[in-house]
């Protein structure tokens, strides 16, 4: 058997803390960033590569038995450049033979049936979510037909260490600079609409997980999140913990509309306020089921993120 690599396509929040739990548990790490640049995970390596060339990715992840797909981008650029990253990524781990664990999101999904399991009926609303239904439906299918091992762990709107100055969170760099001052902070959509946040930690520890049961593969799980809780409810027992009081508001629909016709980013984000004003849920029992764990309790996964940012 050839000795377990897991290369890391991206570096972000989510890579960081999944390479650090391969770690963990003695398999070797390999991230593969544009950069090149040496990662801030000790024991790890870091090689260069543009993840959407095939030929410079299939160099840069020899001897994988593992490719995680954790590459991030900007919203404006996803029509533009997800097919072509997860091309790449296809032809490698078709080449490789290595298990490609998918990074998801629950975009392909509306808001019609609650809570969301891995049963639910994807109709996607938005373009975001017709793009990453299509990106699932590919891997899928060449997983069926024999062609890659290929699964999936779908994820709510995460938080945690690591995640706290995180762009891409809504407990991260909009969030934490205001609280800890004692500020008021604002978030999307209503802040006592019914919602599912998922753990940095656990999200990692999903990954990881899946990527090491074969029996898992050639599915889509939803990863175990901590909820239904609301944002006013996660922001009270960070309070409560940290020592703070700040007021809990909403960005108005109507200003995040109007900001979109100057913003391409904003834009975007306006087509997902539907996850935020109304009751968005998930149900990760069947993951639950197979892997033998829950989602961390909400009080310990915010005192463990407080904890986290203090020590920044």
């Amino acid at each position: 058997m050839p000795t377990p690599l897991a290369v890391i396509l991206g570096a972000g929040p989510v890579g960081l803390a999944t390479g650090k739990l391969f770690l963990e548990r003695h398999i070797a790490v390999r991230y593969v960033t544009r950069s090149g640049k040496p990662v801030a995970v000790p024991g790890s390596e870091t090689r260069q590569a543009d993840v959407s060339d095939a030929v410079a990715l299939g160099k840069a992840a020899e001897g994988a038995t593992i490719l995680i797909h954790a590459v991030g981008l900007p919203y404006p650029e996803w029509a533009e450049k997800l097919p072509a990253l997860q091309d790449s990524v296809l032809k490698v781990a078709e080449q490789t033979g290595a298990v490609a664990v998918f990074v998801e999101n629950l975009y392909s999904y509306d808001a019609s049936s609650m809570p969301l399991t891995e049963k639910t009926a994807e109709n996607p609303p938005t373009r975001k979510g017709a793009l990453r239904l299509k990106l699932s439906q590919q891997w899928l299918a060449l997983h069926q037909s024999g062609r890659i091992k290929g699964v999936a762990v779908r994820a709510s709107d995460y938080f945690g260490p690591g995640a706290t100055l995180s762009g891409n969170s809504h407990f991260g760099l909009r969030f934490f600079p205001p609280f800890a001052a004692g500020k008021s902070v604002a978030f999307l959509g209503h802040p006592d609409a019914e919602h599912c946040y998922t753990y940095l930690p656990d999200y990692a520890r999903a990954l990881v997980e899946v990527a090491l049961a074969p029996e898992s593969w050639g599915k889509v799980w939803i990863c175990p999140s901590v909820g239904p809780t609301t944002a006013r409810k996660m922001v009270e027992d960070l309070g409560k913990i940290a020592g703070k009081n700040p007021k809990v508001g909403a960005l108005p629909s109507f200003l995040v509309r109007m900001l979109g016709l100057f913003d391409p980013l904003i834009r975007e984000v306006y087509e997902m306020l539907y996850q935020f004003d109304r009751t968005f849920t998930l149900d990760s029992s069947a993951f639950e089921a197979r892997f033998g764990w829950k989602a961390t309790p909400q009080a310990q996964a915010l005192a463990e993120t407080w904890k986290a940012h203090t020590s920044l």
